[in-house]
Formats: C-alpha cells, structure tokens, sequence
C-alpha cells in the first residue's frame, strides 16, 4: 500500500482505536496501555458520538469502577483481559493495493475499514464472555446502562437496543434514513481535516484548533441525532429506553470524553433517569 494511502488509514484506525482503550492509557504509567472492546448491547465499536463507546473502555474508567464497586481482584482481572484484547487489535493490519502515488477513493477506504471493524467485532464478540466472567450481573447490567447514557444516538441504531425495544421495520427504515442524513452532515464536518492535509505529508498539516471545532461541531450533531431517533419511537417505547439506560450517572461526560480519548474529569450533572433525553416533538404521528 503506498504511503499516502497507509496515512490516512492509519489515522482512521488510530482514532477507532484510541477511543476504545483511552480510559485505560489515561490511568497507567506512560509505556504502558490497557485495552477497551465491545460487549453486550452496550457495544458498537466504531460510528459517530457514542458508537466509539463501550462496555470495555467504559469499565476501565475510574468514576464507572467506583459506580460499580469493582474490586482490586476484578481490576487486576479487567487488565489482563483489556491487556490480552489490545494484543489481538494491533495484529490486525487493514488491506491495501493500490499503486504508488495513488490516492484511494472514498469507496475504497470504507471498504478498508469496515474490513477492519468487522475483523474487531469478532475479536471483541469472542471475548465478551470473559469480561461476565469477571464482573458480576448486577454490575453488567449497571455498565451497559452507563454504556446507552454515554453512547446517545448511536445506541437507538444498535441491533440489540432496537430488539429490546421492539423497534418495527417501519421505525428501522426511518432510524436509518436519519443515521444516514447524520452520516452525511458528519462527513461534511470533518472532511475540511482532510483537505487541509492535501498540501503534503506528515503531521505538519495537522491543525489541532481545526480538529477541537469540528468535533464540537460533530457533537452537536449528535444531540439532534438522538432526538430525531427518539422521534421515531412510540411514547412506550420512549419510555423502555429510559429504563434501558437506567439512573442517571452524575460522570457521565467523563466517560464521554475517555471514549473519544480526552482526559478524566468531572461529568455535569445528569437530569433524571438516564440523563439528558431529548425531548419529544409536542404531536406526532
């Protein structure tokens, strides 16, 4: 694969990955990492917001281990397995083939990387029953409820979450209409990263400033992300979803945050059950 290509894909797999095992790099000493992965329906791996979210990299955070009283023993456990999964991630190396000077097309480089995520849920999916093995039920079903909090849209497109909320066909076509309205004023907000880098190679081009706006740009596209997909859902099962996410967890932009690779920190405080639910439109049909 030729340079320009690995660069670019490079940096798209380095973000997937930084957003799963942040919050355990952020608690070791340097040199030194654990991993994050998918498990339950509180996974998704990659996508916009909350997708970059999961189980694993949400149990490695600070504020969730003392939500869920984990112990030293569970602790050393988690990083053995989180250890043991970041190992499996860094053998997988993303296909290419293009010719040297060339440059892949969009096409090209989502075929690339969903490649890559589905090679990742396998490993993820294969490990999921070590980490029940590990924690407790009660304090799964409590992770996964923080997981759909911290997750926001993404978790209302995610099979599982659709299944337990007995999303029809009908509302899955319009769940995916607007996830790909979504997709499309996300790639808009981003693609401006790309085209300051066309001038050559190299972390020269990187423009950090550029990169802080379009990520709060993207977040404010999530949050009208999730209150169209709340929209789309009958008051019952609005109501289901809130269950779902459980009691409102006060750090929950801390694990926000450790998902897409920011530091820890104290979240805002979280307005009733699940958090911040978008309100829903005064009629519908």
């Amino acid at each position: 694969m030729q340079r320009w290509t690995k660069t670019i894909l490079a940096a798209g797999v380095a973000v997937a990955m930084g957003a799963m095992f942040a919050p355990a790099m952020a608690q070791r000493p340097e040199g030194q990492g654990r991993g994050g992965f998918r498990g339950g329906f509180g996974g998704g791996m990659f996508g916009g917001g909350g997708a970059q979210i999961t189980v694993f990299s949400a149990v490695q955070s600070e504020p969730v281990q003392k939500e869920l009283a984990i112990t030293e023993d569970q602790k050393s456990k988690l990083t053995a397995l989180g250890d043991e999964v970041r190992t499996a991630m860094r053998e997988l190396r993303p296909m290419g083939g293009r010719g040297e000077g060339e440059r892949p097309s969009r096409e090209e480089m989502e075929k690339m990387m969903a490649e890559y995520r589905t090679k990742a849920d396998a490993i993820v999916t294969e490990k999921k029953s070590s980490l029940a093995a590990i924690i407790s039920a009660d304090q799964m079903t409590r992770l996964e409820q923080i997981v759909l909090q911290a997750r926001g849209a993404d978790a209302l497109t995610d099979g599982a979450v659709q299944a337990k909320l007995m999303v029809t066909d009908e509302q899955k076509a319009k769940m995916a209409s607007v996830a790909s309205d979504f997709a499309s004023k996300e790639r808009e907000a981003m693609s401006g990263l790309f085209q300051r880098r066309e001038g050559g190679e190299g972390r020269g081009n990187f423009d950090p400033e550029a990169m802080r706006a379009a990520g709060e740009k993207r977040a404010a596209l999530q949050k009208e992300k999730e209150a169209a997909l709340v929209a789309v859902l009958s008051d019952a099962q609005a109501e289901q979803y809130d269950l779902l996410k459980g009691k409102a967890f006060a750090e929950i932009d801390a694990v926000r945050r450790a998902g897409f690779g920011g530091g820890r920190g104290p979240g805002g405080p979280g307005g009733g059950r699940g958090g911040d639910r978008p309100q829903r439109p005064a009629t519908e049909n």
